[in-house]
């Protein structure tokens, strides 16, 4: 990865941080005269409960840090750190899960909770109304499909103990959400499942999906209503507007002439390989650096055993039209550290790489969602590490001037 393709991606992302974010809110925020437990679940959740500590370290009773495997940095003086599956919720997800409901069912009105949520978190915490090898064959049916985050979510809370403000129905306590959004136009109900924040009831969507994507959900499931919620406060801290604006600021001073396109990308990942491919076209021989920012979260349906996620198969997608594309890159990806599962946080081509990439069997890799192991080959992935934040995607489509024609 050259130079300026690591700045952007590393001042994107560590712009996205919870450090400033959170330490804002909690100079603000007052407690009553009980205990102060802290919950802190999801991808960013090990530094958001650092955080939290360091800030909180005199009042702070008890804390709980529940994150995936091998995101935690170490111990946090009165935390307890657990990790557990993502996506797909496994054993260690029930167990902590129930070890946070122990902590917080006995706590009083005099008490308070502050809950640190951010993406990851619905497969991270949970306590399944159905066993939990059914509850991970129908996660794992809807993740491989074309069902949208929101559509996912919502089966999701049907089928849990906690999700759908359900755990904060089960504490007298007053509870405060600090949260980092990883879905576009930043539902809270929806980053995480929403266990501490009131949802909206859409019981005819829920049969719809369950229809639609044959998971075979009892209908007396889909039918119980979510709670209505009383003790609760919610501060949206951070999300991938945020994202989209540090690129901004970055390209900027690296002297692009910078644009956020959106920072609503959704939809079906082949539709948008058209828009990015049609955009570039357009825009070939500039007489300035252009940049052209996105952030959102594609879909893409998998039915294969490729290796890859959302960003690297987009670049997959780009790779033949812009082997034609002159001073043009694209940079896809997660601001999680992870791309779907694998090592990678995603992908970048430019014109050297996509002709490189003419030499492969393109449509193979592309048809078997395979695009790790192509982009491997070319020397194209990203790859940051868990990043401790997590607020969507980021694409950027940068275009340098044709010096040729500037002569």
């Amino acid at each position: 990865m050259n130079e300026e393709i690591k700045k952007i991606v590393d001042y994107a992302i560590n712009e996205c941080k919870p450090d400033k974010l959170l330490s804002q809110y909690l100079s603000r925020q007052t407690f009553h005269s009980g205990k102060l437990i802290v919950i802190s679940i999801g991808k960013a959740s090990w530094l958001m409960g650092k955080i939290c500590q360091n800030f909180l370290s005199k009042k702070i009773d008890q804390g709980i840090v529940l994150t995936k495997y091998r995101h935690s940095q170490g111990n946090i003086p009165d935390f307890t750190i657990f990790e557990a599956g993502h996506p797909l919720t496994d054993n260690n997800s029930l167990l902590t899960t129930q070890a946070i409901i122990d902590l917080i069912k006995p706590l009083k009105e005099c008490d308070d909770i502050i809950f640190l949520i951010s993406g990851g978190g619905s497969s991270l915490m949970e306590l399944p109304l159905i066993p939990l090898e059914q509850l991970q064959l129908i996660n794992n049916k809807l993740l491989h499909s074309s069902a949208s985050i929101q559509e996912i979510n919502l089966i999701r809370k049907k089928l849990s103990q906690v999700k759908g403000g359900k755990l904060a129905s089960l504490t007298k306590a007053n509870i405060y959400n600090y949260i980092l959004s990883d879905v576009i136009g930043n539902d809270l109900s929806t980053i995480a499942s929403g266990p501490t924040v009131e949802s909206k009831d859409n019981i005819p969507l829920a049969t719809e999906i369950n229809r639609k994507y044959r998971l075979n959900i009892p209908q007396n499931l889909l039918l119980s209503p979510f709670p209505r919620l009383n003790n609760v406060r919610s501060f949206l801290i951070g999300s991938n507007i945020l994202l989209a604006d540090s690129a901004h600021r970055i390209c900027q001073k690296l002297g692009y002439q910078t644009t956020v396109v959106s920072t609503t990308v959704n939809g079906d990942i082949n539709n948008f390989a058209r828009e990015i491919i049609a955009l570039a076209n357009f825009n070939q021989h500039p007489t300035s650096d252009l940049a052209f920012i996105f952030s959102g979260e594609l879909t893409l349906t998998v039915r294969t055993n490729g290796l890859g996620g959302r960003c690297q198969h987009l670049v997959a997608l780009c790779l033949k039209r812009f082997s034609t594309l002159y001073n043009t890159t694209l940079i896809a990806c997660g601001s999680d550290g992870t791309d779907g599962p694998t090592d990678a946080d995603g992908g970048y081509c430019d014109q050297n790489i996509a002709q490189q990439a003419l030499r492969y069997n393109l449509d193979e890799y592309i048809n078997n969602c395979d695009s790790y192991n192509l982009l491997k080959k070319l020397n194209a992935l990203i790859f940051t590490g868990p990043t401790n934040t997590n607020v969507n995607d980021l694409i950027i489509l940068l275009i340098k001037k044709d010096t040729k024609s500037s002569i």
